[in-house]
């Protein structure tokens, strides 16, 4: 979305209403950029360039255990609907700091099949972080062939989703959260390291970059160079 600022700011969807025709997003106000988009009102005019890239692969799940954290938990609200609508079990896994930092949780609660937040201050589902959150989820899926864990959120905590998945033999997709700045693939600030299949002579470290504006921003776990 564009603001006053020269570069336009990346948000992840949350919501889409087909009937209205509207869209829905969601962000926190850090940044002068970030507090013009919030400080709109009702007729106020932006320009919108998206959606970019390409969503999680939902093709064939039995089951669908969503965890997000900080701005990542927005889009996993569209998510949510998106696996409701296909018909697929779901499971979602949120934390927060607080109830007072929370966002979405009467939301999340109501789409989701199986719904835990975790609050470092002890004050809404479950005492700790999202990872404590994912362990209680995690126990409605035991019977489930084809489970996927799609998450979004900061770096260190969807390696430690990406390892949670990998022991119990869930496939993993995760969002990455890089920042865009063009969003049309030629800036290249939004670059991530992903694994070669093979490495070779002329890239021994065996990875390679990859635009989140283009080829993700959603990749498997296991091609990402943590």
């Amino acid at each position: 979305l564009s603001c006053s600022r020269f570069l336009r700011r990346p948000l992840g969807v949350a919501r889409v209403d087909r009937q209205q025709g509207t869209v829905s997003v969601g962000g926190r106000a850090k940044g002068e950029g970030m507090a013009d988009i919030l400080a709109l009102k009702t007729g106020d005019k932006v320009k919108v360039l998206g959606p970019l890239g390409h969503g999680f692969d939902l093709t064939n799940l039995d089951g669908a255990i969503v965890v997000g954290g900080g701005t990542g938990v927005y889009p996993m609200l569209f998510l949510l609907d998106e696996l409701k609508h296909r018909g697929v079990t779901t499971g979602a896994a949120f934390g927060f700091r607080s109830q007072a930092m929370s966002v979405l949780v009467d939301e999340f609660k109501d789409v989701a099949d199986h719904c835990v937040i975790a609050s470092e201050a002890g004050d809404l589902d479950v005492p700790g972080d999202v990872m404590v959150a994912l362990e209680e989820v995690g126990k409605h899926f035991s019977d489930k062939n084809n489970v996927a864990v799609l998450t979004c959120g900061p770096k260190p905590m969807m390696e430690k989703v990406a390892d949670y998945a990998k022991s119990r033999g869930y496939s993993c997709q995760v969002s990455l959260e890089e920042r865009m700045a063009c969003g049309v693939g030629l800036c290249l600030v939004c670059v991530c390291q992903i694994k070669d299949k093979d490495k070779t002579s002329a890239n021994p470290d065996g990875w390679h970059y990859e635009r989140c504006c283009k080829e993700g921003p959603v990749f498997r776990a296991e091609e990402i160079v943590w």
